[in-house]
């Protein structure tokens, strides 16, 4: 039945997160090689680089310095999306290669800091 199909796709669905979680998890503190294929500023009432991150009270905090701050976004070596800031270079970091150390992971994306600048 279609209740059926339903039940099996969520329950498959969260193991597939369970276990994509775990791996990314993994490669917290690795530094990978990330690609730049896109960049956005960061807006100053954003909590965290990464979208729908909350501060544990459930409000957005404000971060004065995050007004020049352009966070940009890739793949790594490992195929895994990775979010990091490249301060105010901007579009002049899209096709560019960063060295970046994981520092947070979730299901479908990875969040990291430049290393080596």
């Amino acid at each position: 039945t279609r209740e059926e199909k339903k039940e099996r796709w969520n329950t498959l669905q969260k193991l597939m997160e369970e276990i994509v979680l775990k791996k990314n998890q993994a490669l917290i503190g690795k530094t990978v090689r990330v690609l730049v294929e896109t960049v956005e500023p960061m807006k100053p009432f954003d909590a965290a680089p990464i979208r729908g991150s909350e501060d544990p009270s459930g409000s957005r905090r404000q971060d004065g310095n995050n007004a020049s701050r352009v966070i940009a976004e890739g793949n790594c070596e490992y195929m895994k999306r990775v979010r990091f800031s490249v301060g105010e270079l901007g579009s002049a970091a899209i096709g560019q290669f960063f060295d970046v150390k994981i520092t947070k992971a979730r299901e479908w994306i990875l969040e990291g800091e430049v290393v080596g600048e």
